[in-house]
């Protein structure tokens, strides 16, 4: 919903504008005062009307966002009276109280003692379809009597957590259709149940089938179509051809319609993070954490006192998947959704709605679809990918949207979108590889801007242009520069407030500058990867709530000053849940040259996943500073991590671990262990371990291990593992999963060299690009 979203991001904005420090503009306190008891009362208000799809609920609606946009934008040029409105939305909800007034006054107990005696002593089937909350089955159940002669009640529900809050029931979780279902489906609606398919349609047919991708309404909707017309190969072949755009027509509407409850069902809060699905293009599989951020700068979500909004971002995630409107793809190790993705009707869904409601606009470069002005649209996605690049008219069109506040791009662009001036622009995200045309300096002129996301694929960008000092509201900095050429942030990056995140390839930070009244960076909850970073006091104080940190640290000459400060700092960041630690740093030791070992590494009691590499910790110390970590779930000790021959572990330790993986610590001969030191492990993976005798045959005996992964080990460690399966197959554990695979050298792009150079100066330091690449969305 338009309205509710845009009275949330001017609530946001203004909260923004009130905790800065030298806000670009400044707020009467009594103006502002006024201004939010409005908005409080707009959202109270929003959040208890439900519209009815009434002209007159449009209209008010509209003023509703038209009334903020005008605020936000301060627009001189919008007559909106806000005391008009106020008793205009005063006067709807006293109607819409009157209304469930009324509705109350039918007497429910009447009614269900009419049906209670109709269905007492018959044998009944009652079916309660679509259900969307536990509500109306709590209001009625008691009036099904239970006449014990095999009566059933079925009730059906998009929510799957409602289907498990239904006492004593069986639930059956309904899949999407397989390809066989598919077509037996599409074959009994087109030709009826003898299913009798001409053989020159079958195959055709099949694609058809499959391109449904699943979802029962879609193939009734075609099927219903090829029913009704020429059974030829050509028309067939078209219809496959154009079976998006099909669907989407008046055969599709009814199929629509239904999907279109789901929508209209919907909590208010959840219905601008729906329609917001709209910016990625058909069959994109899209990160959750990319998603948070954009909501986040959007400032669609409803705020709460105890609550981080990204935190609340996550919650809105797991709504949207119990009622099937977007589909895990893919899972972090901590079973919480990575990867999802949104079913192209549900998609085109959110693109309609989007559009009639003036919240999002997606362009295509088609003929007619090309607008002569964009003044009025707020949030525009371009998903076509175009080699010859965008016509005159389509560029235009673009210049026009002057109240813009986001630009997503989804594919090849050949157009000099970058120098585009959008005055009130605060999110722009390349969503994938960008044909760097214009300079990157441009985006940075655009002061509003709170989300910058950068997928730059030419080797131009060096450091953070100058013009960042403008960018006085920004919160997510991202650039993805794939040479991993350090790229150099100004000291002014200390003074940016409301920053959250500051995520790129290799980032170079400089000090801080010190002064009296140091600038606390409260929001500020991800850095990574940052390059050689002295992590000292003086900077843990600036940055109290930091969650996830992602450090690499490189030498070939043995000066590692700011890495010894760093590492012996480390626990003081008492909020940090997130570490990862790569070590490059070469010298000569001991008389001989040689990787560094790290010695006063310090961890905070915070951390719930940690991944090292290079840092030669001995494994005795590995159990001490890391297997006491109370909270920790994910441990990943990658390329000589620790070093020695032999690992002793102790009860008491990796109390919380749940994924263990070694990978290329190769001087690990003999592994010790019991099944009551590692009590909670569910995934235990080991790649490249050659000099490994085997795998503690007690590591089966832990009650909630899953899985054993082995990739490149030693034939001992494969047999070992497929001995452990054995035993607990005996031992009646049927559940636990061995895989073994033999993995061939890793080809890498003739453009990357498996340790591509990065020059500091003269120095010439290295990296493993693909290691990075693991970790950027682990």
């Amino acid at each position: 919903m338009a309205s509710y979203a845009a009275v949330l991001s001017l609530m946001n904005t203004l909260n923004q504008i009130n905790k800065h420090p030298s806000p670009p503009i400044s707020l009467d306190p009594e103006q502002l005062q006024s201004l939010t008891q409005n908005l409080t009362f707009f959202q109270d208000f929003l959040e208890r009307h439900s519209s009815s799809g009434e002209e007159d609920d449009d209209v008010l609606e509209s003023r509703i966002a038209a009334a903020a946009y005008a605020a936000e934008d301060k627009s001189k040029g919008s007559e909106i009276s806000e005391n008009e409105l106020g008793e205009r939305v005063h006067k709807k909800l006293s109607e819409n109280e009157l209304g469930e007034r009324v509705h109350k006054k039918l007497s429910e107990n009447e009614l269900g003692e009419r049906v209670h005696k109709k269905l007492w002593g018959r044998r009944y089937l009652i079916v309660m379809d679509d259900i969307w909350s536990i509500e109306p089955w709590d209001r009625v159940k008691l009036f099904f009597p239970d006449n014990n002669n095999g009566s059933r009640i079925m009730i059906t529900t998009r929510l799957s957590n409602m289907a498990f809050d239904l006492s004593d029931s069986q639930v059956i979780e309904i899949d999407f259709l397989d390809e066989d279902e598919s077509w037996n489906l599409l074959c009994e609606i087109v030709f009826g149940k003898k299913l009798d398919c001409p053989s020159e349609l079958e195959n055709i047919g099949m694609e058809i089938a499959r391109n449904c991708r699943g979802l029962p309404l879609s193939i009734v909707v075609i099927g219903g179509f090829l029913k009704k017309s020429n059974r030829t190969q050509a028309h067939w072949e078209d219809t496959l051809q154009n079976l998006n755009s099909l669907i989407n027509l008046e055969h599709g509407e009814y199929c629509l319609q239904i999907l279109r409850m789901s929508y209209k069902e919907l909590p208010i809060h959840l219905k601008p993070c729906f329609l917001y699905m709209g910016v990625f293009r058909e069959d994109y599989e899209f990160h959750v954490s990319y998603l948070i951020k954009l909501w986040v700068a959007e400032g669609i979500l409803r705020p709460a006192a105890d609550k981080r909004l990204e935190e609340i971002a996550e919650e809105c995630i797991q709504e949207l998947i119990d009622r099937n409107l977007i589909l895990v793809y893919d899972y972090r190790w901590n079973e919480e959704a990575k990867v999802c993705k949104i079913h192209d009707l549900l998609r085109d869904l959110c693109i309609r709605e989007a559009k009639k409601q003036s919240f999002l606009r997606v362009l295509k470069h088609q003929r007619g679809d090309i607008p002569e002005c964009m003044n009025m649209e707020r949030r525009i996605c371009i998903h076509d990918h175009i080699q010859e690049g965008y016509s005159p008219e389509f560029f235009h069109a673009l210049e026009s949207a002057s109240l813009a506040r986001s630009l997503i791009l989804t594919w090849d662009y050949r157009v000099n979108i970058r120098s585009l001036s959008f005055r009130l622009l605060r999110v722009y995200s390349e969503v994938q590889k960008y044909i760097g045309v214009g300079s990157v300096e441009a985006i940075f002129q655009n002061a509003n801007l709170r989300c910058l996301i950068i997928d730059e694929d030419l080797d131009v960008i060096s450091r953070i242009p100058s013009s960042w000092l403008i960018l006085w509201n920004v919160q997510t900095l991202m650039i993805d520069n794939r040479y991993y050429k350090p790229i150099i942030a100004p000291s002014e990056i200390w003074e940016m407030p409301l920053l959250r995140h500051v995520i790129i390839s290799i980032l170079e930070l400089p000090d801080p500058v010190g002064g009296e009244n140091d600038l606390i960076l409260e929001d500020l909850h991800t850095l990574s990867y940052v390059w050689n970073f002295k992590l000292s006091q003086k900077v843990i104080k600036r940055i109290p709530n930091l969650k996830t940190l992602k450090l690499y640290y490189a030498a070939h000459d043995g000066r590692i000053e700011c890495f010894d400060c760093s590492v012996k700092n480390f626990g003081h960041l008492k909020k940090l849940q997130s570490l990862n630690l790569v070590v490059n740093v070469f010298g000569i030791f001991d008389g001989v040259y040689q990787r560094y070992s790290v010695q006063n590494l310090s961890l905070p009691h915070s951390l719930k996943k940690l991944s090292l590499r290079g840092t030669m910790l001995k494994w005795e110390e590995c159990s001490k500073k890391i297997g006491s970590l109370p909270l920790l779930e994910f441990l990943r000790l990658d390329l000589s991590a620790c070093c020695g021959q032999e690992w002793e572990t102790v009860e008491g330790q990796f109390c919380s671990l749940k994924v263990l993986q070694i990978k290329e610590c190769n001087e690990l001969k003999y592994w010790r262990t019991d099944s009551t030191h590692f009590p909670r492990l569910e995934n235990l993976l080991l790649q490249h371990i050659i000099e490994l005798e085997e795998i503690p045959l007690s590591i089966g005996d832990i009650p909630t291990l899953e899985l054993i992964e082995l990739e490149n080990c030693s034939k001992s460690v494969a047999d070992s593992a497929n001995r452990i399966q054995a035993e607990q197959v005996e031992l009646g554990n049927e559940d636990l999963q061995v895989i073994i695979c033999i993995v061939a050298a890793r080809r890498f792009s003739s453009r990357f060299p498996r340790f591509p150079d990065i020059r500091i100066g003269d120095e010439c330091f290295y990296h493993d690009q693909t290691y990075l690449e693991e970790e950027e969305e682990d």
